[in-house]
């Protein structure tokens, strides 16, 4: 979590630290900003993000942040909806925290944002079983974050932090029923309270 404060205040200052003048008419300043703040953020990704993805998040400096928020909510989210302690891959456990993430990170920034980023993320290299099943979720949270809505709250450094308005058990309530439904996409039904061989695998 440190190194992406870190990102995130390096970013913040960097964005800022011209003259916001030259910014707006400037085009040399403003590819200037844009590659310190690639840069930066690509450096103190801690090796978690391609250059692909750093040029993506480097046109919302702020995108670091709810990246890593989503990332961290899903995670904790799903092994709470699935009562497991561990994190799993490739079984519901996974799909369900793709599901999440996804649409948080869209509830965020907005769905072509979130698309752009995640694909990034997901082809990093040759693309694989597992690749295609995470694509696969990822586009049904994202798809779903159209039914969300989020607030903004005063937040540190004079900024403003977005919040989702949607509970832990709605999020529980509408997991369970894609799970139930098949409509998530598993390579392994692994045991937990998400486990639904009767569905499962599906690809």
């Amino acid at each position: 979590m440190k190194s992406y404060l870190i990102l995130l205040i390096c970013s913040f200052i960097s964005f800022n630290s011209f003259s916001m003048e030259n910014f707006e008419t400037d085009n040399d300043d403003k590819d200037l900003k844009k590659k310190i703040i690639q840069k930066l953020i690509y450096k103190l990704g801690g090796g978690k993000l391609t250059q692909e993805m750093s040029e993506i998040m480097a046109e919302k400096p702020m995108s670091v942040y709810y990246l890593k928020k989503s990332n961290d909510d899903a995670e904790r989210l799903s092994r709470s909806i699935c009562q497991v302690n561990e994190r799993r891959t490739n079984d519901e456990v996974d799909a369900v925290r793709h599901f999440l993430g996804s649409a948080m990170l869209s509830a965020f920034y907005g769905q072509h944002f979130a698309r752009e980023l995640l694909t990034a993320h997901e082809n990093r290299g040759p693309q694989s079983r597992e690749n295609i099943m995470d694509l696969r979720n990822n586009e049904i949270g994202i798809q779903f974050s159209t039914q969300l809505r989020t607030i903004s709250i005063p937040w540190r450094y004079g900024l403003e932090a977005k919040k989702i308005l949607f509970s832990k058990l709605s999020w529980k309530v509408k997991a369970l029923k894609l799970i139930n439904n098949g409509e998530l996409n598993v390579i392994e039904s692994k045991k937990s309270a998400c486990m639904n061989s009767d569905h499962y695998p599906n690809m």
